[in-house]
């Protein structure tokens, strides 16, 4: 790289009409304007613009200049200041990375590469800022399931306490995935953003349904009952009720319905969040989506391939070889799930194996229900889980 920059900078004082001057002009005869140090113009107007060198980025936080030369494709041991502003065009796109690597402009700070660009550039895609920690997370509509979240959210709201959580249904906690339970504020060597963190019930409700007893899992039909969050949820209009909890403003914890909507919904059109090719629903054992499993619990879908497999990250986590999903990475429009696993009474469990989603249901004073995607099973699973366990939280738009 430094030899191209070289031979550049030669190119540039055997050619340029300036000569010597601090000031040079590229493309035109015509003097640099005033303030500008290198010029490329063709005139009044310019149909061309400058092509950055094209390389395939590896690695975004080199550790030393072995690391920054390699990142790129080079070799030797570089000075890390030397290449303060380098800029280049990444060419190879890796969403699985730890630190996730776009396509596009890149430059060098001095410790790691800079992205030019913006996430959520896909069609359809879009960004949703938390303007309480001004964290960023990417979103979609997903049609006639609404808009969510393509990443699990990592609120710190105040009232939570770091922690692998204990016997209490009441308690509020969080943890990061795979983090260790004696020091559960800090962040493991294994976490990236978009694993988000997980939450006790009562913490991701933010306690406003520590005092709800009955069952508010959806009810067979299309209208909501009487005791489901559509209907008895803390905001909004009935309904079309929702509870907020640790969600951004604008977004709420999706209810039981809205969990089988989002599952009908990439069950019956996975090839547009998926990897699956269009009319693949057709090869699938399960049939259409039955109605019955919105009210069933267990598994649910498709074997030996379903929407499980849809709804799965194709990124695997440290320790899992092979992840099984044929989710899009978020950054293209999948729902992206990731198996963090879980946390119950002080100890972590499942990391790379199984990811689990709560939702805004309560099933009893002491259960909540949620959905879990294993590693090895094509279904989603529907279930009546423990409040005091820590799961995933993914947030709708509220309607």
């Amino acid at each position: 790289m430094r030899k191209t920059l070289t031979q550049a900078i030669i190119i540039i004082a055997l050619f340029t009409t300036i000569g010597l001057q601090a000031q040079v002009t590229i493309g035109s005869s015509t003097p640099p304007r005033t303030g500008v140090l290198l010029d490329l113009t063709e005139g009044a107007t310019t149909t061309r613009g400058l092509s950055m060198p094209r390389v395939a980025l590896t690695k975004l936080k080199p550790a030393n200049g072995t690391e920054l030369s390699a990142s790129i494709g080079g070799s030797g041991n570089w000075t890390l200041t030397d290449h303060t502003a380098l800029a280049v065009y990444n060419t190879k796109a890796d969403y699985c990375a730890v630190d996730p690597i776009y396509e596009g402009l890149y430059v060098f700070d001095g410790t790691e590469w800079q992205y030019l660009g913006q996430r959520g550039t896909a069609t359809g895609i879009y960004v949703v800022i938390d303007a309480r920690d001004n964290e960023t997370y990417l979103a979609r509509s997903f049609d006639a399931a609404g808009d969510w979240m393509l990443e699990s959210m990592r609120y710190k709201d105040a009232s939570i306490n770091p922690g692998a959580g204990n016997n209490s249904s009441t308690d509020r906690f969080y943890i990061y995935p795979n983090g260790n339970p004696g020091t559960p504020s800090t962040a493991p060597i294994t976490w990236k953003k978009t694993q988000g963190l997980l939450y006790t019930y009562a913490a991701a409700t933010l306690g406003e349904q520590d005092a709800v007893i009955v069952n508010q899992s959806q009810i067979s039909g299309s209208v909501p009952g009487t005791d489901e969050v559509e209907n008895s949820g803390p905001s909004g209009a009935a309904p079309h009720k929702y509870l907020q909890g640790i969600c951004p403003s604008g977004w709420h914890l999706p209810s039981d319905r809205e969990w089988n909507e989002l599952e009908k919904e990439i069950y019956e059109h996975a090839d547009k969040y998926s990897q699956y090719a269009p009319g693949y629903l057709s090869g699938w054992s399960g049939g259409a989506w039955s109605s019955s499993w919105e009210t069933t619990g267990g598994n649910r879908g498709s074997s030996p391939e379903g929407h499980g497999i849809a709804m799965k990250s194709g990124c695997g986590l440290p320790g899992q070889s092979n992840p099984s999903g044929k989710s899009l990475p978020a950054e293209q429009g999948g729902f992206d799930a990731l198996l963090t696993g879980y946390a119950s009474d002080g100890l972590m469990h499942d990391y790379g194996d199984n990811g689990y989603f709560l939702s805004a249901s309560s099933f009893t004073n002491t259960r909540m229900m949620s959905r879990y995607v294993s590693h090895n099973n094509s279904l989603v699973f529907r279930m009546f889980s423990y409040r005091n366990y820590l799961y995933s939280v993914r947030c709708k738009k509220n309607e």
